[in-house]
């Protein structure tokens, strides 16, 4: 029986306790070969700007593992000089960027980049349409049949699972937007005759959630009781509706099988998600929300998680069997 090279060795995932840079790094882990990675638990000091830059180790207040992982998982510019900062002090490891760190590219060993980050085509870099996640059917399936489960025959199935953001620099949800949102939702729901199942981030503006509540919808938003039922709503939908606010649910949407409506594309301040939004137009993978179903006529989920890891796997084995001395269990 063949051994997995990779078995042995350790994964870490520089975390400062963002759920979507988590799921991320998570993911793209998880789909190399790994099968318990560690969030290393940052917490911000007040250094700022330049001192984070030229102290990046004593920028976070952390514990540095001991021993080291060999393999590093960094997601974004914030935790990049860390990252950077360690494979300088330890050239053995192996660290993978995901999104563009904000400076050179040289120091790590794979790049993980979407389209819209118009990074170089260097040879440890690879370009994915949208953000690498942690959506398999191992995951979704026992999550949807839990929710299943707990909404019993009040709320029948078929489902329309909307993923609602939040207002950024890039997308605005003012009084009027949440007013089309939850009329767009209605028509959606009465069109296709669904019923809606609505979990929200803590992004979502309260009016939008007291908005959709007294339309007597299920939903669920930060602070109810048990965990969000994201996975399970994934797995149960029959259509899913998302906002355009969020690069990562509309890949970790489109990661599945099911039909995706964009809501608010029209509301985005910048064209750089437009690369994103034009790949998974070209694909037949997305629709607006009340504009005419252009869909493949067998949908396919989208493959960027497998695409990045088995990239990053292909160079980690390469770099394992030239450095093995190097990386002791």
């Amino acid at each position: 029986m063949t051994t997995d090279p990779l078995q042995n060795l350790r994964c870490g995932i520089l975390s400062i306790g963002r759920a979507g840079n988590d799921n991320q790094a998570l993911g793209l882990a998880e789909a190399i070969g790994f099968e318990s990675p560690a969030l290393i638990p940052l917490n911000r000091t007040r250094w700022t700007g330049l001192l984070r830059v030229l102290s990046p180790l004593h920028s976070f207040n952390w514990k540095q593992p001991e021993p080291l992982p060999q393999i590093l998982i960094n997601v974004g510019w914030q935790t990049a000089p860390l990252a950077k900062a360690l494979k300088v002090q330890h050239p053995e490891l192996f660290v993978v960027q995901i999104l563009k760190p904000g400076f050179d590219l040289n120091w790590a060993d794979v790049v993980v980049s979407p389209r819209h980050d118009k990074l170089p085509a260097l040879p440890h870099v690879v370009t994915t349409i949208g953000a690498p996640n942690r959506i398999t059917p191992a995951l979704l399936n026992p999550a949807g049949e839990q929710l299943r489960t707990q909404l019993g025959k009040e709320h029948k199935a078929p489902y329309l699972a909307v993923l609602v953001g939040g207002p950024s620099k890039r997308f605005k949800l003012d009084e009027h937007a949440i007013e089309q949102l939850v009329a767009d939702i209605e028509q959606h729901a009465q069109q296709h005759k669904l019923t809606p199942l609505i979990t929200t981030s803590r992004r979502t503006p309260a009016a939008v959630v007291a908005q959709l509540r007294a339309k007597g919808y299920w939903v669920w938003a930060p602070g109810n009781a048990g965990d969000n039922p994201y996975f399970g709503l994934l797995d149960s939908a029959d259509h899913i509706m998302v906002t355009a606010d969020s690069i990562s649910m509309v890949s970790e949407a489109c990661r599945t099988e099911k039909p995706v409506y964009v809501w608010g594309r029209d509301r985005l301040q910048s064209k750089k998600f437009s690369p994103f939004f034009a790949a998974l137009n070209n694909l037949q993978r997305i629709a607006d929300v009340g504009s005419a179903d252009n869909f493949a006529e067998l949908i396919q989920p989208l493959s960027d998680t497998e695409q990045a890891a088995g990239f990053a796997r292909a160079l980690l084995v390469k770099r394992f069997n030239l450095l093995s001395e190097n990386f002791s269990a």
